[in-house]
């Protein structure tokens, strides 16, 4: 989905157009970071893409990246529900980065936290090339999101007859091009 015109960068500079910056809220006061990925060496096998550059920008500090996921889940509509949950959340040393919360009608409110594992230690995690995840990241998201379903059953919403509301929380760990 594209929400304005395209970024550019010059001579190391990165310029974003006014019509891009605006709808995702970023204003002067912002602080993002970014990745920049150009073309391969090798042109012909990169001819197939239509944009020859990629770039990432994000909210969350680059040394952060190799511990960082995200867990997505379904609260019941009800007070103090995201309170208990950051309450079980704040005894495991993980800090949420970001978050984001929408309402369904009043069935249930989807919470979206991207959080780092702060006593991974980025420099000794190993990456999975095949899967482009760190797999200690991986895992320690896993776990948490377990111990969610397991300890947080009260403020979780699921209904086991419709198909897409059966699990309450998903793990969607970062994946990155770099290791």
């Amino acid at each position: 989905m594209h929400h304005g015109g395209l970024g550019y960068i010059d001579n190391g500079r990165l310029y974003l157009p006014e019509d891009l910056l605006k709808p995702l809220s970023i204003t002067h006061d912002s602080l993002l970071f970014g990745l920049y990925y150009p073309p391969p060496a090798d042109a012909d096998s990169y001819s197939h893409v239509r944009l020859k550059h990629d770039f990432m920008l994000t909210a969350v500090p680059y040394r952060l990246w190799p511990k960082v996921g995200r867990l997505v889940m379904r609260l019941k509509h009800a007070p103090h529900m995201t309170h208990s949950i950051s309450e079980f959340i704040a005894n495991k040393n993980v800090s949420l980065l970001l978050t984001e919360s929408s309402r369904s009608g009043h069935r249930y409110d989807t919470w979206n936290l991207t959080l780092a594992f702060d006593y991974l230690q980025a420099e000794a995690l190993h990456f999975d090339a095949a899967r482009s995840v760190y797999i200690e990241t991986f895992q320690e998201l896993y776990k948490l999101r377990d111990a969610i379903l397991q300890n947080c059953k009260e403020a979780l919403f699921f209904d086991f007859a419709d198909f897409y509301m059966r699990e309450p929380v998903m793990a969607y760990p970062d994946t990155t091009l770099i290791n």
